[in-house]
């Protein structure tokens, strides 16, 4: 019903994008000589700020729809809330859609699967924070001259074969299995799927996606839980200023760590495949292999810088 809704309500419209930036997203990962150690705050980690948001207005210049994009997770609350929330996301849509009557506003997550709200913890007053800052920026923005798109997006394609770095056998599973906690249920459940005769997977399938609108900009879909390391990649060996970077795009099957961070380990490294139900860790060339896509179904206008 909604989406016959929506096409009986298409409209001449005119679209257009434009970079802001938040501050509230702060690097997770904390460690020691060079390992993880436990989630925190490292204020020199990587983290993406950026806030990347286009706009929908109609004929007359009124707002028709916004989107916005920020890398970060939407852990302001955590387990000692007992609510069902949006978190930042979801408290961001209503201000923006409250502050423009009548405008669809829609919020994106971008590659920040190593970054955390901060603060975070103080329940509805941290998230309205961050809710506000992003709001805020959105209003900026939308009182700002935004670049124009005047072509139709074309999208390209990929599912890429990505291998794990290693699969645990029957001895190493059955030596795990006798732990009371997520690591044992996790072996036990590998062990099941190897008694009914099935192997375990050696690789996983991984979607990259792209839309283009002309020269105009170039929008990147990453599968799973991408973290900071692959969106400033992209933007510094890209035309960053026309790149707009989404992740947990098609599938969320895994996290996807960088190159740098799989020698230090932790959870975004290894630790939360179990709760993907992926029997091991990515191997190290994951990240050149997801980059080298993206350059390939990019054109080659996007590969170079442009100045504006």
């Amino acid at each position: 019903r909604l989406a016959l809704a929506a096409l009986a309500d298409r409209r001449p419209a005119r679209v257009a994008w434009g970079r802001g930036s938040a501050g509230f997203a702060s690097n997770r990962r904390v460690l020691k000589d060079g390992k993880w150690t436990a989630f925190g705050v490292d204020p020199g980690g990587a983290v993406d700020h950026d806030l990347p948001l286009l706009a929908v207005r109609d004929m007359e210049g009124g707002l028709r729809a916004v989107v916005v994009n920020y890398a970060c997770h939407a852990t302001t609350l955590e387990g000692k809330d007992n609510i069902v929330h949006g978190d930042w996301p979801g408290a961001a849509q209503a201000l923006i859609q409250q502050r423009h009557p009548g405008a669809v506003a829609m919020v994106t997550i971008g590659a920040g699967a190593d970054a955390n709200p901060n603060p975070r913890g103080g329940g509805l007053t941290d998230v309205e924070r961050h809710a506000r800052e992003v709001a805020d920026e959105t209003d900026r923005l939308l009182a700002s001259t935004l670049r124009p798109v005047t072509s139709p997006p074309a999208g390209r394609f990929r599912e890429m074969t990505l291998r794990f770095a290693h699969v645990p056998d029957r001895a190493e599973l059955e030596e795990q299995a006798v732990r009371k906690d997520a690591n044992g249920m996790f072996a036990r459940s590998m062990l099941d799927r190897i008694d009914r005769g099935d192997r375990l997977p050696q690789t996983v399938s991984y979607p990259v996606q792209t839309w283009t609108f002309g020269r105009d900009l170039a929008m990147v879909f990453l599968g799973g839980e991408v973290v900071a390391d692959y969106s400033l990649r992209l933007k510094r060996e890209l035309d960053g200023s026309r790149l707009w970077v989404n992740a947990y795009s098609n599938d969320v099957a895994f996290y996807v760590p960088s190159r740098r961070m799989i020698p230090e380990g932790g959870y975004e490294v290894d630790r939360s495949m179990i709760y993907y139900g992926q029997p091991g860790p990515l191997t190290e060339d994951t990240e050149d292999q997801i980059v080298r896509a993206v350059r390939d179904l990019l054109p080659a206008d996007f590969r170079r810088s442009r100045q504006w």
